[in-house]
């Protein structure tokens, strides 16, 4: 058992649990079931712990979301850790290490927050934006790629401002990690395209989900260009067609409708900003529309 004096460089087990997000008394089981690690005590007995300490236990509490058991683990240096982390990482693709250009920025609990965005699990972005308010965070919102927000419960004046900001910026990819919340204020988030994730889930889970989100970053999101035109639609409807039944007019007809319908999203897009995000995920989903009712009318004028 190691004894140094009570320094302000060493941590208590309160201090550990939440930076390494085990709760102590885990951390209490483990140490005296498997001897994971060996606190430094002070005069008064209290345990202390090194940064070594909380890193080693991060990576451990990784492998252990990963499925690992901590009775193997135990006996591993800090070298031997990181290679089985890198190893475990890289063949299930769950590390977010693939962005390290991203500009990310966080609010909300500091637990979990020092929980989810740190390493090992989490290694996407050069600058991480960690700040005391929502207000802060908006100030910030112009200079940042994606954005979490970490809290136990969401309220619903809560989901309103983050839904509001996210359409105010439908370029900007958000987050919100929650444990407590109503159908309606989630509807809410999702109506606008904020990924929502329940508490419980692991570094990993959480790391893996961003990387996900992060992956969506500069697709081209612009529709595509149909293959019809509205007059050569006007003319399949005037013309007469050597198929039986009607269908090449009903198709025709229902694409006009559904181009009549992405004029009118872009319009609402522009007309609403705050509702901008909802109409141009419409405007997409009326435009795929088109491209497979398209498919449906070229077969049926090829029977002609």
């Amino acid at each position: 058992m190691r004894r140094d004096n009570d320094s302000p460089e060493l941590m208590s087990i309160g201090k550990l649990s939440t930076e390494s997000g085990i709760h102590a008394s885990t951390l209490r089981v483990w140490e005296a079931r498997y001897q994971i690690i060996t606190p430094i005590r002070t005069e008064g007995g209290a345990r202390r712990y090194t940064r070594e300490d909380c890193l080693r236990l991060k990576w451990i509490k990784a492998l252990v979301d990963l499925g690992y058991k901590p009775r193997l683990l135990a006996s591993l240096s800090l070298d031997e850790l990181k290679v089985e982390l890198d190893s475990a990482t890289g063949a299930s693709g769950a590390g977010a290490s693939s962005h390290p250009d991203v500009r990310l920025g966080a609010f909300g609990s500091t637990a979990w927050a020092a929980s989810f965005l740190s390493p090992p699990s989490f290694d996407a972005a050069r600058d991480v934006r960690r700040v005391e308010s929502l207000s802060d965070l908006e100030q910030y919102v112009a200079g940042l790629d994606a954005l979490v927000i970490f809290t136990n419960g969401l309220q619903a004046s809560l989901a309103k401002r983050i839904a509001d900001l996210s359409s105010a910026h439908p370029s900007k990819r958000w987050m919100v990690v929650y444990e407590f919340s109503s159908a309606m204020a989630l509807s809410e988030l999702q109506s606008t395209g904020v990924t929502c994730l329940r508490y419980p889930l692991s570094p990993i889970e959480f790391s893996a989900q961003l990387k996900s989100l992060l992956a969506e970053r500069g697709r081209d999101s612009a529709p595509q260009r149909p293959f019809f035109t509205a007059e050569s639609l006007q003319t399949i409807l005037a013309e007469q067609h050597k198929i039986l039944c009607e269908c090449p007019k009903h198709l025709a007809q229902l694409l006009l409708s559904l181009h009549g319908f992405v004029e009118y999203s872009e319009n609402c897009a522009d007309d609403s900003p705050a509702e901008a995000l909802v109409h141009k995920k419409l405007r997409d989903i009326a435009t795929q529309s088109i491209m497979q009712l398209e498919s449906g009318l070229k077969l049926a004028l090829a029977s002609n």
